[in-house]
């Protein structure tokens, strides 16, 4: 493809354009076409940028009252709310686990109508809110994570209303508006106060004095947003190489450099080790601050291999000498035998212990004498992304035999 016309050629064009003389209809259609083609060049409108890395926002899982655990779709009135969790009330007021409002009947009204985006939970068990809950604090807890993400872009909002009142806490802290009433949503936006890791998000719930029936509940709408931060690290082993003698240890550092704001831990593990050695890493997962592991290698000697004598082969030769030497007794008399017992004996003990002394047999087993191309592996992973990185380090073992 041919590049378009520069503007400078343009110019050219559409100056020349007017000098065309009418006499020539044919030369004056070959320029029209060519000034035509020129202008939708210059008028063109180019491409929209593609978003730079790092910039598109990524749903974060937070769910509003009223779902299924893990979401998307709506529990069924009466059911357990599937994200939140009743972490404090009033004494004997309630278990840990809230409930989806029934409806049809009181408090709806005077309660603001359940909608698409959430559902009203309360302490009772089976959603039956036509009660008298007990006066004082309800809290509600779900808790995000946010390993992934790069805590200054994560926004949070959404709208809330509780009966009587609420109050929110980002991980222990408060922020964000008061709901005052359950007849309408209050909305809140939180962009701070986040936290690497696992967040808490709690929604504190005064139930005030009854003033006859006197249930208490909330309804939370919510979601979040933010960018994924990048998952990068490096992997170095020092020293690179060692040499050493089959049976013995050998041991290497282990560094992991972590990217810019990466906050994951590195699980540490080798591959293509040979036969008969092992390896070990102290701590086997690094992060948090400590990124240094120490491999540790362990190699096997040779062993030698079953002797090329047995009992049975030593047992063997020991008769064939008493069968030896007990011949000539049968044929001598029994006064001339008496003098060489303790001749024949010691030729037997002789005997016996010379068959047990044969050569040594082969040697076996053990890790293999040579070059040790080892490679380890470190692995990075979040909820989102996974990565790993390796690195080689080289075991020279030798053979003391």
């Amino acid at each position: 493809m041919q590049p378009p016309p520069s503007a400078t050629a343009r110019e050219d064009l559409t100056s020349h354009a007017g000098a065309i003389p009418l006499k020539n209809p044919v030369h004056l259609a070959s320029w029209l076409v060519l000034l035509s083609a020129a202008v939708a060049l210059s008028q063109s409108s180019s491409a929209p940028p593609l978003p730079a890395a790092g910039s598109v926002r990524t749903p974060i899982p937070v769910f509003g009252t009223g779902y299924l655990p893990g979401g998307p779709g709506l529990a069924a009135p009466g059911a357990a709310d599937g994200n939140f969790t009743l972490i404090a009330c009033p004494p004997g007021a309630c278990g840990t686990v809230p409930f989806i409002t029934l409806t049809g009947g009181y408090p709806f009204p005077p309660w603001m109508p359940n909608t698409a985006a959430a559902q009203w939970i309360g302490p009772d068990a089976a959603g039956d809110e036509n009660r008298t809950d007990a006066t004082g604090l309800y809290v509600y807890r779900q808790t995000f994570d946010l390993t992934a993400f790069d805590l200054s872009t994560v926004t949070l909002d959404g709208a809330f209303a509780a009966d009587n009142s609420s109050l929110i806490q980002l991980n222990g802290a408060p922020v964000g508006p008061t709901s005052p009433t359950y007849t309408a949503t209050t909305p809140f936006t939180l962009n701070s106060g986040f936290r690497q890791g696992i967040n808490t998000l709690d929604f504190l719930v005064t139930n005030d004095p009854p003033y006859g029936v006197n249930p208490s509940g909330l309804y939370v709408e919510l979601r979040a947003t933010g960018v994924v931060s990048p998952l990068d690290f490096a992997l170095f082993a020092s020293p690179s190489a060692q040499t050493i003698y089959a049976g013995e240890p050998a041991a290497f550092t282990i560094t992991v450099a972590p990217g810019q704001g990466m906050t994951e831990t590195v699980a540490l593990r080798c591959e293509q080790l040979p036969a008969n050695t092992t390896c070990s890493f102290t701590p086997p997962v690094v992060g948090a601050g400590q990124w240094t592991s120490k491999l540790v290698f362990q190699t096997s000697a040779p062993a030698p291999l079953a002797s090329a004598s047995s009992p049975t082969g030593r047992s063997f030769i020991s008769l064939l000498a008493a069968f030896a030497l007990l011949i000539p007794l049968h044929l001598r008399r029994l006064r001339d035998c008496w003098p060489t017992l303790p001749l024949v004996l010691a030729f037997l003990g002789a005997a016996n212990a010379l068959s047990g002394c044969g050569a040594p047999g082969p040697l076996g087993g053990g890790t293999s004498v040579g070059t040790h191309l080892i490679t380890v592996s470190g692995t990075a992973s979040n909820p989102l992304q996974s990565l790993t990185h390796s690195t080689t380090v080289t075991l020279n073992t030798r053979s003391l035999f």
